[in-house]
């Protein structure tokens, strides 16, 4: 069964909010048609329930809110479209990232990266169609480079983002509400949740908040 689910699993959504922090494991690389990689994480502080008792005021003591380290055993995920790693610590990109030929979307928001260490990663992907770094701090320079890569978008001004807030949904948990662009991405990090909590969260379309 695990087998199987290794080779049908498509999209990896690691969502750090309701679990405890630790490095990806190098295994990674057996989910040979994976097209989606995302890491979420943690913005709450919840419990750490076991045996459906409370036996800790937080999940994780550490201070750190999601790996620091992606592994390169990624690479050999060859159908890879999508690499979203925003608002992580993720502070590197793995080794011999060009050898994702399918890569498509790379997403860095408000990643601790440094392009000076990274563009020449970036640049190696010949068929990257859109780069999203809010947050991080690229110079002219880099913009230049970076426009090497054929009919790349580049999002990295406020503006050059589209505004959700009335086309996007909301979802609340307790008194917590979370803007996604989409139904489907509110509806995967609520399939993420614990069932007890998913059951409870509360899903707000454009005009029914």
């Amino acid at each position: 069964m695990l087998c199987q689910i290794r080779k049908t699993l498509t999209s990896l959504y690691l969502n750090y909010n309701f679990i405890e922090i630790n490095p990806i494991s190098d295994s990674i690389g057996e989910l040979i048609n994976l097209t989606e990689f995302r890491i979420q994480p943690r913005w709450f502080d919840f419990p750490k329930i076991e045996n459906k008792k409370v036996v800790k005021d937080r999940i994780d003591d550490s201070k750190d809110k999601s790996p620091l380290k992606i592994p390169n055993g990624l690479i050999k995920c060859q159908n890879l479209k999508i690499i979203d790693i925003s608002n992580s610590e993720v502070n590197e990109l793995p080794e011999n990232l060009e050898q994702l030929e399918n890569l498509e979307i790379l997403i860095l928001n408000y990643a601790p990266i440094s392009l000076e260490t990274e563009i020449p990663k970036i640049l190696q992907l010949k068929n990257l169609k859109e780069l999203q770094l809010a947050g991080i701090e690229i110079s002219e320079s880099e913009l230049t480079q970076l426009s090497q890569i054929k009919n790349l978008k580049i999002l990295a001004a406020y503006d050059d983002f589209p505004d959700i807030r009335n086309e996007g949904v909301d979802v609340q948990i307790h008194d917590t509400y979370i803007v996604f662009t989409n139904e489907n991405e509110a509806d995967r990090f609520i399939r993420s949740m614990p069932f007890e909590l998913g059951k409870r969260a509360k899903k707000y379309k454009k005009g029914n908040r």
